[in-house]
C-alpha cells in the first residue's frame, strides 16, 4: 500500500497545481504526498495533494478542509502558514503551504542517535508551547502532536505541521457528537488518556500539552511514553496506566523531572 502511494505522489511530479508545477517530492502520508514547487517566476511554495485513493472518503477529504480552514486562523511565526487551497484541473484536492527546509523533530532526533540534550529538549518544548498558545487562543486544539509535526528549519525556528485533525474548542460538543467511539484520531504514542479512550468531548487543550510531554520525555529518554508490542496494547495501556516517572528511566535534575511529570498527569487538572 505504501509503495502505491508513493508511486501515484511521484507520478504527479512535472504536473501543475494552479500556477504551481510539483518539482520535487518532499514525502508521502497516508493522506497525501507533500511537494517543493514553483510557479516560473521564482514563487516557491510546498504543496500537499490528497492522494486519489482517499480523496472520496468524506472523513478524510473533511480533515484535509478542516487543516485549510483552522490553520489559516492561526497568525503566529511557529505554525506552518497556509496560503490556501482548492481543486486542480485533474481533480486533485491541495494546499498550498509555505516551504520549509530543514528536518522534521523524528529526523533530527534519530541522526543524533535516538535522544537530544535536555537544553535543546527544552526550547523545543518551549517554542511549541509560545505556537500553541496561539492556536488555543484562536479556538483550535491540535490533537496529533508528536514529532514528525514540529519542524525545525536551517535558521533555527521551530514549526508546528499538521492542523488535519485539529478542531475548534467551540465545536467539540458537535464533533463528539460527529467522531464515532472507538475511532482512532492522533498517534497512540503521543495520546493522553482521554484520546487513547476515544472521549472526544473530553479533549482539551490540556491534551495537546499531555502530548509536548510525550515528546520531550521521548526525546530524552529514547523511548516511549507506554510500551506495547500492538496498537491495541498501546492504546489499552495509554487508556488505563498513569505515565511512568522521567526518574524512572533516566537521570535528570528533579526540575525536569517535575516539568515532564506533571505534563504527563493521568488526572487532569
Amino acid at each position: 500500500m505504501e509503495d502505491d502511494l508513493r508511486q501515484e505522489a511521484e507520478e504527479r511530479l512535472g504536473s501543475h497545481v494552479g500556477p504551481f508545477r510539483l518539482v520535487t517530492l518532499l514525502g508521502v502520508g497516508g493522506m497525501g504526498g507533500v511537494y517543493a514547487a514553483d510557479d516560473g517566476v521564482g514563487n516557491r511554495v510546498a504543496i500537499k495533494v490528497l492522494h486519489k485513493s482517499v480523496a472520496s472518503l468524506n472523513n478524510v477529504r473533511a480533515r484535509f478542509e478542516d487543516e485549510l480552514r483552522l490553520a489559516s486562523r492561526i497568525r503566529h511565526p511557529g505554525v506552518v502558514q497556509i496560503h490556501g487551497g482548492g481543486v486542480s484541473e485533474a481533480g486533485d484536492a491541495y494546499l498550498v503551504m509555505e516551504l520549509l527546509e530543514g528536518q522534521n523533530l523524528d529526523a533530527v532526533v534519530e541522526s543524533r542517535g535516538g535522544t537530544l540534550p535536555a537544553e535543546e529538549v527544552l526550547a523545543v518544548a518551549a517554542h511549541t508551547l509560545t505556537a500553541l498558545g496561539a492556536a488555543h487562543a484562536a479556538g483550535v486544539v491540535h490533537r496529533d502532536l508528536k514529532p514528525e509535526n514540529l519542524f525545525l528549519t536551517r535558521t533555527g525556528a521551530l514549526k508546528v505541521l499538521d492542523f488535519g485533525v485539529a478542531r475548534l474548542t467551540s465545536e467539540r460538543e458537535q464533533s463528539a457528537k460527529r467522531t464515532r467511539t472507538g475511532v482512532l484520531m492522533g498517534t497512540p504514542a503521543f495520546m493522553a488518556p482521554e484520546q487513547a479512550r476515544g472521549r472526544w468531548s473530553e479533549v482539551d487543550e490540556r491534551t495537546d500539552l499531555w502530548a509536548v510531554g510525550a515528546i520531550m520525555f521521548t526525546a530524552l529518554a529514547g523511548r516511549p511514553v507506554h510500551l506495547g508490542e500492538t496498537l491495541h496494547e498501546l492504546l489499552v495501556t495509554a487508556s488505563l496506566r498513569p505515565a511512568p516517572s522521567l526518574a524512572r528511566v533516566m537521570q535528570a535534575p528533579m526540575s525536569l523531572v517535575r516539568v515532564v511529570d506533571k505534563a504527563l498527569a493521568f488526572d487532569k487538572h
